[in-house]
């Protein structure tokens, strides 16, 4: 996960709308780092992900999602 570390200073703005089964990176709120996520689904407090390397999810508000690139969905999980 050495590329997650490195790409963690350089986020990337979403190019569509966030929607359920979107692949992202989302800042994990106890931590601050990004972490690849899937989207769960739409929450009235923003958005319910879960952390496809960890297993927990959580719910992040948009400005705590990013676009997740592709050397990122190539690496196993």
């Amino acid at each position: 996960m050495n590329v997650l570390k490195d790409w963690n200073a350089s986020k990337q703005p979403l190019t569509a709308s966030p929607k359920p089964n979107m692949l992202v990176c989302a800042q994990y709120n106890a931590d601050d780092f990004w972490y690849r996520a899937w989207i769960q689904n739409v929450t009235e407090n923003g958005y319910r992900v879960y952390f496809v390397d960890f297993g927990n999810d959580e719910i992040v508000s948009i400005d705590r999602l990013s676009e997740c690139p592709d050397i990122l969905r190539t690496i196993p999980w």
